[in-house]
């Protein structure tokens, strides 16, 4: 953290995380550790509450923990009255939890990026493991409104909260200028057993509760008070010398002292702050700029990358708010923001607003309630609400945190507020969605979805253009949706289901079966992202995907899931059939696809020689750190004698462990050419597998042939598709784009219908019947393809060469705002990366999105160096904030569907409207063609045929009509004469 000629003072601090359900004693702990008398009447606590403290020891009084008001005052008064530059202080930075429903589901967006941490969960003794929780909220000791249930046992919640210290990890933001102490390898957890003195049966809960933790055994250290005991039973409103055993509190106070992180703090630091602090003093405000931090910073000789690490220190120890999803305000009162978050969730725990307005003593809009009631909240609440900064700032950083979406105008959907449904509700809303296909389940190891994820996903995907909320009433409500079953509809048909149940995640769909894939792909990339911007584990990255058995022949009475193979994704296991693998069926089919996936690739063995090839030399140094990381015994100073011997050594090597382990001692630039190279090679599967077929390829290859839609419908009827799908679409897709009705052709026939084999033999000589014309376009093009040929390796290289060209073609702004709309927060540092002014819009009152809009017209307006190449540049310059851009750019430069940009194209730079980021790369059908021909529609040959007979008819009739006339005119002529 600091220079060496710049350190004043060295300092360990050590987090303290408490959480269990609602009345078990929590800030009641809290008290008991700091050495004071609990509060008899209970109010509960917001969504986080810090509370800190300086580890003090004497020989009188032993180690006991003092709580100070704020750790930085306490550095800084140190510091002006010290001159002892060696003497280290230890804090203990205790966070405290609110035990509602709501509070749980939100509290990890403000839990990221902590340090080392020492955990105490608390069960009330009085309850049996077996008994259902109810989640309360109370004030001044009252209790507001009817207990809250979710279906959920104590046990149940206390496998949500230990499974959730094991899915987080634990390092902080600059965790590379840290030093990290830990007691245990594992994630240490202290368990408290409340009310003991109100409990009937006692020791038999206790004993319960004591067998009940052995499960968690491999992944945390539980500890131990005495003779193998747990368990530490406390009187929550009793103070430490009257508790059964008042010395235990010394011992855990010790124990909790043998974790900490400890960092140097540098005077230039401390100076930073302290101007940060005047500043908002003399204006008396409690917000600051970030803007005007590096003006202060830039006094001190601090560069804004340094300003930024610094902030981000101070908020490791919760001394200051300065979220990355929000970079451009500083918050000097983290607690102020907390708990306007918290009072505008609370709202929902009223049962009237007279009853709101004489607790909070806040005015509130008439219908607050009953929105909250449906699950949003409209912007007049947010004014009303935010006491201690900007409305439009609370808004903004609760959006970039996940905790709301919007919807509609001017209103936000906050799902952590809805009520859980019941078992009646969830068994009629699955029964509503499983007609056409089987649901996918999604879960992980330890059985349990980490908590807050599952209304992170739902208000991350309603950030994307193709999902909405499901149909409103007519009151503009939304109906028939709760805490763990949501309902969305989906663009361009269809509705999805998503289904918390606790230990996994249920996907339903009831639209088109070709759309099933990209459903698939969208939520788990999604939920890949949300787990990493909530620091969790690797563990948690691997997405498992399951599906109910449905085989017949298992005779297992109670429903349970199958997993599915990760080599081939063809096979499903059952833990309880007679026959334990069978094949995936038709309608578990639609959403797997029938690509070769990367992550097939990558949980693979590679072969000594790709590695060898793929990834260049490094340093001895990083090739002995490489050996470590892959676990294998030995000196090493070439990279092939690494790698040799852990083909040897390891059980079940996969080029994943090799990408781990580069990243892991910072080879990023190694990680990014294996993972291209990989890319390339599924790429080239894609188009030489005959077994695996995609869309886009075919779409390709069929456009570049020169297709119509005769010659389609004929496709189909040679393909085996039934007479009664092709006959309906030919009436419904009669203006359709030609190209759209191609695409679901092929997917209807991908995902299993027609008999015929799904192989590009079966499409080459279908086509080959349909006429002679196409022979030499379709040998032709399938060669230049790869299909059925050996120049695959001419199109890869082809294909590699067009995507450094893109480097240097001019982005359109649309495909920007695609890229970039999860990154619209840092519309700042993008700005001044890209050399255009910002100054203007730091204070200006527009959505962050809109603010990003001007930064890329003003960049484009500017005609500097505006190409793909600077883009990536200034992502890889901000890695912490454009981190997850840079994967979204590169991922779309190295689609076959970027192709296209290599073409002139129309210029579509005065787009206003910013498009959805999807972790996916582009479709074919959202880029143009790169070919004349693919653009251009043909007209269909029965159209063709249907002018001819007009233009004979009406001849015909001409003819015929002037026969009659020149009849009646001889016939007048000889009149006359």
């Amino acid at each position: 953290m600091a220079s060496a000629e710049d350190e004043v003072l060295t300092i360990k601090w050590t987090k303290v995380l408490i959480s269990g359900p609602p009345e078990t004693g929590k800030s009641s702990s809290i008290k008991l550790l700091l050495g004071e008398v609990p509060n008899p009447l209970h109010d509960s606590t917001p969504i986080i509450k810090p509370v800190q403290a300086v580890v003090q020891s004497s020989d009188e009084t032993g180690t006991r923990f003092t709580r100070i008001e704020s750790i930085i005052d306490h550095i800084q008064s140190k510091i002006s009255t010290s001159s002892n530059e060696s003497d280290e202080q230890h804090f203990i930075c205790i966070t405290d939890t609110g035990g509602q429903a709501a509070f749980l589901d939100i509290a990890p967006a403000f839990l990221r990026g902590k340090s080392a941490v020492v955990n105490i969960v608390t069960q009330k003794l009085t309850k049996g493991l077996k008994d259902e929780t109810e989640f309360f909220y109370s004030v001044q000791g009252k209790r507001i409104g009817d207990p809250v249930k979710r279906k959920l046992t104590n046990e149940q919640v206390l496998d949500w909260l230990i499974s959730s210290i094991v899915s987080m990890e634990s390092r902080g933001p600059n965790e590379e200028s840290y030093e990290i102490v830990c007691d245990s390898s594992k994630p240490s957890v202290f368990v408290f057993g409340t009310f003991y003195d109100q409990s009937v049966n006692f020791e038999e809960k206790k004993e319960h509760l004591n067998e009940y933790l052995d499960k968690f055994d491999r992944d945390v250290t539980i500890q131990n008070f005495c003779s193998g005991n747990r368990v530490f039973p406390l009187i929550a409103n009793k103070s430490s010398s009257e508790q059964k055993n008042p010395n235990t509190f010394e011992k855990i106070i010790h124990k909790i002292c043998k974790s900490y992180t400890k960092a140097k703090i540098s005077r230039n630091q401390l100076q930073l702050l302290k101007g940060i602090q005047d500043s908002c003093k003399e204006k008396n405000e409690t917000t600051i700029p970030v803007e005007e931090c590096y003006k202060i910073g830039k006094k001190h000789n601090m560069k804004p990358d340094d300003v930024q690490k610094t902030l981000l220190f101070f908020h490791d120890l919760s001394g200051i708010s300065y979220f990355t999803a929000l970079p451009n305000v500083v918050f000097l009162k983290p607690q102020d923001l907390v708990d306007d978050i918290s009072l505008l969730i609370s709202i929902s725990f009223f049962e009237g607003s007279d009853y709101i307005e004489d607790t909070l003593k806040i005015d509130m809009p008439n219908d607050a309630l009953e929105n909250m009631q449906h699950g949003y909240f409209e912007t007049k609440v947010i004014n009303k609400i935010a006491r201690f900064c900007k409305p439009s700032d609370l808004l903004t950083l609760m959006i970039e945190l996940h905790i709301t979406a919007k919807f509609e105008r001017d209103k936000y959907f906050l799902p952590c507020v809805l009520l859980t449904a019941g078992e009646k509700e969830i068994s009629t809303l699955r029964k509503s969605y499983r007609d056409k296909v089987e649901p996918l389940i999604v879960s992980w190891d330890n059985k349990v979805i980490p908590r807050g994820l599952f209304c992170t996903l739902i208000t991350f995907l309603l950030k994307d253009d193709r999902i909405k909320l499901v149909e409103l009433n007519k009151r503009g409500k939304p109906t028939n949706i709760y805490r763990n079953a949501i309902q969305l509809v989906y663009k361009p048909s269809g509705g999805i289901l998503l289904i918390d149940s606790v230990t996994y995640i249920e996907i339903y769909y009831n639209g088109q079966q070709a759309n099933c894939y990209e459903i698939k792909e969208f939520i788990f990339d999604c939920l890949t992202i949300i787990i990493k911007e909530l620091h969790g584990s690797h563990n948690y990255l691997k997405l498992q995907m399951q599906f109910f058995c449905i085989d017949k022949k298992c005779e297992h009475p109670s429903v349970h899931l199958c997993v599915l193979s990760e080599r081939d994704h063809k096979t499903l296991t059952c833990p309880y059939g007679n026959v334990t693998t069978s094949e995936v069926t038709t309608r578990q089919r639609p959403w797997l696809g029938d690509k070769v996936h990367m992550h097939v690739y990558l949980h693979e063995q590679p072969p000594l020689h790709e590695l060898c090839a793929n990834i260049e030399a490094m340093e001895p140094g990083k090739i002995q750190s490489l050996a470590n990381q892959l676990n294998i015994s030995g000196d090493y100073n070439r990279l092939d004698g690494v790698f040799e011997a852990w083909l040897k050594e390891c059980s079940k090597p996969t080029r994943l462990q090799v990408i781990e382990a580069l990243r892991a001692i910072g080879e990023k630039e190694a990680v990014n050419d294996y993972v291209n190279k990989i890319e390339e090679r599924t790429f080239q599967d894609n188009i030489t597998n005959s077994k695996k077929l995609d869309v886009d390829t075919i779409l390709f290859a069929l456009k570049k042939i020169g297709f119509d839609m005769k010659t389609t419908f004929d496709l189909a009827e040679k393909l085996d598709l039934s007479q009664d799908w092709y006959d309906e679409n030919e009436e419904k897709y009669e203006d359709e784009p030609f190209e759209n009705i191609l695409k679901e052709f092929m997917s209807h026939w991908l995902h299993g219908e027609g008999k015929s084999p799904k192989t590009y033999g079966t499409l080459r000589d279908a086509l080959t019947t349909l006429t002679n014309r196409y022979d030499a376009l379709i040998e032709e093009t399938f060669s230049a393809m790869g299909i059925g040929s050996d120049e695959t390796q001419k199109q890869v290289n082809d294909y590699t060469s067009v995507k450094n060209l893109l480097l240097d073609k001019a982005p359109q702004k649309s495909h920007l705002l695609r890229l970039f709309n999860h990154s619209s927060s840092h519309y700042s540092t993008i700005g001044t990366a890209l050399d255009v002014q910002v100054d203007d819009l730091l204070h200006s009152q527009q959505a962050a999105s809109d603010k990003l809009i001007l930064v890329f017209q003003r960049w484009i307006d500017s005609n500097n160096d505006v190409t793909w190449r600077r883009i990536l540049q200034v992502c890889e310059d901000f890695p912490d904030q454009l981190g997850k851009a840079k994967a979204e750019v590169e991922r779309f430069l190295s689609s076959p569907s970027a192709l296209s940009l290599t073409d002139a194209q129309p210029d579509d730079n005065n787009v206003s409207k910013p498009q959805p980021s999807t972790p996916n790369a582009l479709s074919l059908t959202d880029a143009q063609s790169h070919d004349n021909n693919i653009s251009k529609s043909r007209p269909s040959t029965e159209t063709h045929c249907s002018y001819v007979k007009v233009i004979f008819i009406a001849s015909l009739l001409l003819l015929f009509i002037a026969i009659i006339i020149s009849f009646f005119l001889s016939k007048l002529i000889n009149f006359e004469l």
